[in-house]
């Protein structure tokens, strides 16, 4: 633990600094616009994050290997706090709205109200489900988040792009073999996105229109974002408790343990995802990130208890049910999120105007009862817990 939280926070803050010290540079020689500034700012503030947050394993395992008695970081005013932190994200999301409109000021300030927007629902929900349980051993609890963040994040992103690159190099082969004539169109249409000049997203939907009108295109994407995706992620976010295998969890640690490896990956990926938003979509993407971070918490925290129930009492049928109970979740989330954004390329394609109106219509709505569906599953496993048979 001492070696993996010590390289990833090295690793994290040497990027950091880096990051940070490019975006001042590219400031003020004036060699690149207010929006790439924002984005190296963003990502500087993130990897920072990432290095103060992987501080307390650092500090933990090196206090174990001396000896020393552990120190109890589980406070019982966490949940307090972060509720009250909770209750003031609305006005971080409105005030990081107006920042953003002015792109000089967005570019330093606007990177610390996405922390604030990301980072402070996933606390919320994490002392939610773990309110009134018997705590985690200190160490235990930041060794999760590190591991899942230097082990599991990593691991999920090269499986998640090999299998994309998988995917992409079959369906080409196919074509090129069945349809040669379409196989020299597509090359053609990357060598002009290569091309282009100018990257902006209207360019890019007017190169790809011709694709986007395709039902085999938008099916396929369905079915990665919604199929592949969430059992790949389902499986390997709780990976960290698998160190934790030999150790006897009980189903209220391996909730909790869930739990904190889906925030540790719902907040990387979340602050990834908000790095350059337009100024206009901002504040729908922080409240879809909101979402994000319940689905993952809770998800995970399903797929930890059914780990702790098949380790401590063999109870595998109940783990299978809530590895595929969690993958349903993620699907559905995903289907419905991936058609909500396809909102704005209907013009662009007939399949998505016939079929998938009436559903973009109901798509927010259908995301805000999956939300609160899963913080209400979470509140109700974490009373479950605290009964006397557990």
């Amino acid at each position: 633990m001492l070696f993996l939280s010590g390289s990833g926070a090295l690793t994290a803050f040497t990027s950091s600094a880096g990051l940070a010290a490019l975006g001042l540079i590219s400031f003020a020689g004036n060699t690149s616009d207010a929006e790439e500034v924002q984005v190296l700012f963003s990502l500087a503030t993130t990897f920072g994050l990432i290095f103060l947050l992987l501080i307390p394993s650092i500090i933990l395992a090196a206090i174990h290997l001396l000896g020393k008695p552990l120190p109890d970081l589980n406070y019982p005013w966490f949940l307090r706090v972060s509720g009250i932190a909770f209750c003031l994200v609305p006005v971080f999301i409105l005030v990081g709205f107006l920042i953003m409109r002015t792109p000089p000021a967005a570019a330093f300030i606007l990177p610390w109200f996405q922390l604030a927007v990301v980072a402070i629902p996933i606390w919320w929900v994490v002392e939610l489900g773990r309110q009134g349980l018997p705590p985690l051993p200190s160490e235990r609890g930041w060794g999760l988040f590190s591991l899942t963040v230097t082990l599991a994040m990593p691991a999920i992103i090269i499986i998640e792009m090999l299998l994309v690159a998988g995917i992409v190099a079959g369906i080409f082969v196919y074509i090129g073999i069945t349809y040669p004539d379409i196989s020299q169109q597509v090359l053609r249409t990357l060598e002009r996105l290569g091309n282009s000049s100018s990257m902006d997203r209207e360019t890019v939907l007017r190169i790809l229109r011709p694709y986007l009108s395709q039902p085999g295109v938008i099916y396929s994407l369905l079915a990665i974002t919604a199929g592949a995706v969430p059992l790949l992620e389902e499986f390997f976010k709780p990976l960290a408790l698998w160190f934790l295998a030999g150790k006897k969890l009980t189903p209220h640690e391996g909730f909790v343990g869930g739990m904190i490896c889906g925030a540790a990956f719902a907040l990387l990926e979340s602050l990834g995802a908000m790095g350059n938003p337009g100024t206009d979509s901002w504040p729908i993407v922080a409240v879809g990130r909101i979402g994000t971070g319940i689905l993952h918490i809770s998800a995970s925290g399903m797929v930890g208890w059914g780990l702790a129930q098949a380790w401590t009492e063999g109870r595998y049928l109940r783990l299978a049910a809530a590895y595929l109970l969690a993958v349903g979740f993620h699907a559905i989330w995903n289907m419905t999120a991936l058609v909500a954004g396809l909102k704005e390329l209907a013009q662009f394609s007939p399949v998505l105007i016939k079929q998938f109106e009436g559903f973009m219509l109901v798509s927010p709505g259908i995301l805000v009862f999956l939300a609160g569906s899963m913080v209400i599953w979470v509140v109700r496993t974490n009373q479950e817990l605290r009964t006397p048979q557990y």
